[in-house]
């Protein structure tokens, strides 16, 4: 680790890590982060495994301990070496000389002094508890070893195999947890997707899909993969089934009253039964409903919603409002009429002027405003925004009564009607030869509204 490479001896400290933890039961470093463990690994030296745990003998202990040595060096040289030292350590513990050093870690080893008995004052005799080593002993030579080698082989395969028993079991339920069958894998995102495509994406993945139902989802469109069971990015085994939860669209919602709300009420009451405001519409003006009150509420598509109506979840509803009564610019200037209409809102082009005959609106005052209409032509009211047409009076269409007086009358009808007066006159005497004007009623000069009627007086010679 500190070193830079790893070799031979690298393994060994590895297997005196697993011995200390299959000794005690737990770990020899901890910490909160990977990087306290490694840095408690590289500094500092593993404790005796008979710190936590004092029934474990002291050869253990040393086994552990020459396993984990800090320093390379003096650790076993290669697996060979440590197996040997294993069966050794295994007969000694056998031969009930587990309290001493090996031979081949140590030459002297401090071995437990024998109970001492003592006589109390009572006359009995008293055991005392075991006294703590006081000496140095020799250690069973290496001669004695080397003559029971073949048995102590043979005794200690049963520990060598436990201890690959072991191992293979740690090895295997690691991959099976870590990589295989029951390994922890995080479930795709397969929202969006069809149920085809979201099932070969699962299979892909190791995992097999156990169904699908249907549920509304208006961030989905109808038939594709709102969501799964257990949800993407949940970590599960590749053996539990995933559920599909397929789309079927936003669900329909009833649409609440809206109209006689203030706009605040209505976005409100939009918003809690599920839909979202939409963009304001222009406020229509309405000389019956007051300023900011609601008139309409159209959907998506435009259309008014009727009473009862049924709309998808999450989807817009637009709202008008009343921008009050449309300004009365009859019979006013143009000016003034301009003014008023622009301080609503409303922008003013002018139509071509036209007569009043019926004398009431004088010239250059707004007679008239064209009306507004769909894209159908159908009329519809005016709104905040609107351009409109205004037609201006050009005042009375008058004519002036021609002198007929003294005119033959065929020529005098015709000169009447086309300075657009109607005559009256006697059909009998219109109708004699020679017959000619006499007089008009009103009389030559006179002012009259196009169209109006002139009594005419004719004369005719028998």
């Amino acid at each position: 680790m500190t070193r830079g490479i790893a070799d031979t001896r690298s393994d060994i400290y590895a297997v005196g890590i697993m011995m200390y933890e299959m000794l005690v039961g737990d770990q020899p470093f901890k910490g909160d982060q990977p990087v306290q463990i490694a840095y408690q690994h590289a500094n500092e030296s593993v404790p005796a495994p008979s710190t936590k745990n004092p029934a474990i003998p002291v050869a253990l202990d040393e086994l552990v301990l020459w396993a984990t040595a800090r320093d390379p060096e003096q650790r076993p040289r290669d697996a060979r070496a440590m197996l040997d030292q294993l069966f050794e350590t295994q007969n000694l513990i056998r031969d009930g000389l587990g309290g001493v050093s090996t031979a081949t870690q140590r030459t002297m080893v401090m071995p437990a002094a024998t109970p001492a008995t003592t006589v109390h004052e009572s006359g009995e005799t008293q055991v005392m508890s075991r006294a703590r080593r006081t000496g140095p002993v020799a250690v069973e030579s290496a001669h004695r070893l080397s003559t029971t080698v073949q048995k102590r082989h043979r005794r200690g395969f049963w520990l060598f195999g436990l201890f690959l028993v072991f191992a293979a079991a740690v090895t295997g339920t690691g991959w099976y947890f870590g990589s295989g069958p029951g390994a922890a894998v995080g479930i795709p995102s397969v929202a969006g997707k069809s149920v085809a495509d979201a099932t070969a994406m699962l299979n892909e993945a190791g995992f097999t899909v156990g169904g699908q139902d249907e549920v509304f989802d208006w961030k989905t469109d109808p038939g594709l993969v709102s969501s799964t069971d257990p949800e993407a990015g949940a970590r599960v085994t590749r053996d539990k089934p995933v559920l599909l939860h397929v789309s079927k669209g936003a669900q329909p919602l009833a649409v609440p009253a809206l109209g006689g709300k203030t706009l605040d009420e209505a976005k409100k009451i939009i918003t809690d039964a599920g839909f979202v405001v939409g963009d304001d519409l222009p406020a229509e003006f309405s000389a019956d409903v007051p300023v900011g009150v609601v008139l309409h509420a159209v959907g998506a598509d435009g259309v008014e919603f009727a009473e009862g109506a049924q709309y998808p979840e999450h989807q817009p509803i637009r709202l008008s409002v009343s921008a009050g009564p449309f300004p009365d610019v009859f019979n006013i200037p143009v000016a003034d009429a301009t003014q008023a209409l622009g301080s609503v809102g409303i922008q003013v082009e002018r139509g071509d002027a036209a007569f009043d005959n019926t004398g009431q609106v004088p010239a250059d005052n707004v007679l008239s405003i064209d009306p507004v209409t769909t894209a159908d032509g159908t009329p519809r009211p005016f709104v905040v925004g609107d351009t409109v047409t205004i037609h201006l009076s050009k005042g009375a269409d008058l004519v002036t009564v021609p002198n007929v007086i003294g005119t033959e009358w065929t020529t005098a009808k015709q000169q009447l009607l086309d300075a657009g007066l109607d005559p009256t006159y006697n059909a009998t005497l219109a109708a004699i030869p020679g017959a000619v004007v006499k007089s008009t009623d009103p009389a030559e000069g006179a002012q009259l509204l196009r169209g109006s009627k002139i009594a005419v007086t004719i004369t005719a010679t028998l």
